[in-house]
């Protein structure tokens, strides 16, 4: 045992003294490479020489676009690598030590800051270490969140892409100085487009957590997982490794890809380009463009839908009969709950003159019908409760709208109505003046006695006598009643007139009501042909604003 105790404390002072060598090895190198070294000096060897400087993105998680405040929130990674020769030493003397990670408050920084930033934060979130090299190369992957304005095109909301950019440049050195370029890849050739880091969820809220199999089988790494997390390639040693996990997940290659990239609920990423721009002020600048795609299935089921459900409610109001008493009601309320809705998109778009929503249009749209089904509701409930003492119905109304289209809307009255040529008003005679001659009643016999015979229509011919009317129309124009059938005479005959004038109020009042009923169906099917077709026409029109296909037409 004491031999084993002796082998254990000599290797660990073995150890202590290699790390102390390794300690005191960086120390000499720290103060070589510091000894001289001026934080403000560019690492250019002569003035006119040039210092390139190579800018890569990773973008970790998009965040979300506000579209109120027309602003991009992002979270990523600089990539900023450079060549300072004073960062140039040989490995051998000190100890093999290749690469160096210094504080980035003591070496040079090419002023690398986000120009077209929203909150006024230019630089990134957390200073980290810079790693330098031993032949020259300096490399810096700062974490930044940064919020860009993003100019937001509303006219297609929310059917519609935008093209986000991220402007980044020196803020003090042009052209002439420092010379941006693409960062490189592992082969050397230039990534122009921004990099996805697998290392963060989907979700775009916080980063998933690194899961290593090497300790473990797939099925338990997986049961592990409880989910389809994003895991980096990186960890898994061998390819059937990934697969077994996948297999258990029952996922494809294709759909694991996909979920490895950083997107929101709300918008999918189609192209994430950059490009290098020269501007005439010698500022040269490296623009990261994010063409994103809206995913509008949230307002199609929580807006749309419930716009348009509205709006068949609204059309169905001139199926309510004029009687139900909530005609009115009915359409108030449909307006009142659009203008709610049209107050939570207004929450939803920037305050902008230079184009309106589609789904702003629709809503105006489905509000002015709205309003002119208020104003005709109006109009049928003023035909609907007419009468004869105040209207006189006018002939081409009861042409047009109760000979003519009641066909045509699918409506067939009951009662049988009297052909139009026969529905003429009788004129009006005088009836004579009954006459008193000495002490004997006479009656005059009038020459029109419709008001003794009611007729069964209120504008029909005359029909058949009845035998009184013989009598009447005996030999002897004049008839001498007694007095007791003279007041029967003028009982009937003022009955019969009582009778047919109720009768007649009645069938005009019914005329009345059943010409509002046809204006009622002929305004349904016209808001439901000026409906369907306005709909179509508004959301077909978002079927043209597809994403283009190359970001650089």
């Amino acid at each position: 045992m004491k031999a084993e105790n002796w082998f254990i404390f000599t290797c660990c002072l073995c150890g202590l003294s290699a790390i102390a060598d390794a300690s005191e090895a960086e120390n000499r190198l720290m103060k070589k490479l510091f000894s001289s070294y001026n934080v403000k000096v560019r690492p250019a060897r002569s003035p006119e020489e040039r210092v390139v400087v190579r800018i890569g993105m990773t973008l970790s998680s998009f965040l979300s676009l506000n579209m109120k405040d027309e602003e991009m929130n992002t979270i990523v990674i600089m990539n900023l690598e450079w060549n300072d020769y004073r960062f140039s030493w040989n490995p051998k003397e000190f100890g093999g030590i290749d690469v160096l990670r210094i504080p980035s408050g003591k070496v040079w920084l090419p002023d690398i800051v986000l120009i077209n930033n929203n909150d006024g934060v230019f630089g990134v979130a957390l200073q980290v270490h810079v790693q330098a090299y031993s032949n020259g190369r300096v490399t810096w992957t700062p974490p930044a969140l940064y919020k860009s304005s993003c100019g937001v095109k509303v006219t297609y909301f929310p059917f519609d892409w935008q093209n986000c950019t991220m402007v980044f440049r020196s803020y003090t050195y042009d052209s002439s100085e420092v010379d941006l370029q693409h960062g490189l890849d592992k082969r050397g050739n230039e990534i122009r487009e921004i990099v996805y880091d697998t290392g963060f969820s989907g979700n775009g809220t916080a980063p998933s957590h690194s899961w290593s199999l090497r300790y473990q089988t797939p099925r338990n790494a997986c049961n592990a997982l409880n989910a389809i997390f994003y895991i980096k390639l990186l960890h898994f040693k061998k390819l059937h490794i990934v697969l077994d996990c996948l297999n258990s997940l029952k996922m494809t290659m294709v759909q694991f890809f996909w979920s490895l990239i950083p997107e929101s609920g709300e918008w999918h990423i189609r192209h994430r380009v950059s490009r290098k721009n020269v501007r005439e002020d010698l500022y040269e600048d490296i623009t990261f463009y994010l063409i994103i795609e809206r995913k509008p299935m949230y307002y199609v089921f929580n807006i749309i839908l419930p716009c348009i459900l509205i709006t068949i409610i609204a059309i169905f109001n001139f199926y309510l009969p004029p009687d139900a008493g909530e005609k009115m009601g009915l359409s108030i309320n449909v307006l009142l709950t659009l203008t709610v809705f049209l107050l939570l998109l207004a929450n939803k778009v920037p305050e902008t003159s230079l184009g309106v929503p589609i789904i702003v249009n629709y809503l105006m749209f489905t509000m002015i019908l709205v309003t002119f089904s208020v104003i005709l509701s109006v109009v049928v409930l003023n035909l609907h409760h007419r009468s004869p003492n105040t209207h006189q119905m006018p002939l081409w109304v009861r042409k047009i709208f109760i000979h003519m289209l009641p066909p045509y809307l699918g409506m067939l009255r009951p009662k049988v109505e009297t052909p139009l040529f026969l529905e003429k008003p009788a004129k009006k005679e005088n009836i004579q003046a009954i006459s008193r001659v000495a002490d004997e009643y006479f009656i005059r016999k009038p020459n029109n006695t419709n008001f003794l015979f009611p007729k069964p229509h209120r504008y029909q011919p005359d029909g058949p006598c009845t035998d009184l009317r013989k009598f009447i129309d005996g030999p002897s124009h004049y008839l001498t009643l007694p007095p007791d059938l003279k007041a029967a005479v003028e009982a009937i005959t003022y009955i019969a007139e009582q009778l047919q004038a109720e009768k007649d109020y009645e069938a005009l009042k019914e005329d009345w009501q059943y010409v509002a009923m046809v204006v009622d169906r002929l305004f349904l099917w016209i808001f439901v042909i000026f409906t369907t077709l306005g709909t179509l026409g508004i959301f077909a029109d978002a079927s043209f604003n597809a994403t283009p296909t190359d970001p650089f037409p």
